[in-house]
């Protein structure tokens, strides 16, 4: 039961981290440059508050299993960041708008996904 309450409370804190994150993101470029700090403190305090989450889940999955899986979730972690990277580049370098790759992005982040 504590493990399904805190899993719900992970989902509400990483929808609001990458909310904050997409907001932070859009002010960098309505801002003036002495404001920039403050808008890439709060971009910084999003992307801290995914990671601790996507640890916190990663400890419940850890326990649900009841043996060691952190470092293949943080091995994945970072091909994920790398592929998505490679992805980005590829479609931008092929001509596809950034903003139409910002949408599909943002669809795919928000879209349901299985249980």
């Amino acid at each position: 039961m504590r493990a399904d309450r805190t899993a719900r409370g992970g989902r509400a804190l990483a929808g609001a981290s990458i909310e904050g994150q997409a907001q932070a993101t859009r002010a960098a470029f309505l801002v003036p440059a002495l404001a920039l700090g403050a808008v890439l403190l709060a971009f910084g305090a999003g992307m801290g508050a995914m990671d601790c989450t996507m640890n916190i889940q990663a400890v419940l999955v850890e326990r649900d299993v009841g043996r060691p899986l952190m470092s293949g979730f943080h091995a994945f972690y970072s091909v994920g960041s790398l592929a998505g990277a490679v992805g980005a580049a590829g479609l931008l370098t092929a001509g596809l708008p950034v903003l139409a790759l910002a949408a599909a992005v943002g669809a795919a982040a928000c879209a349901p996904r299985p249980r």
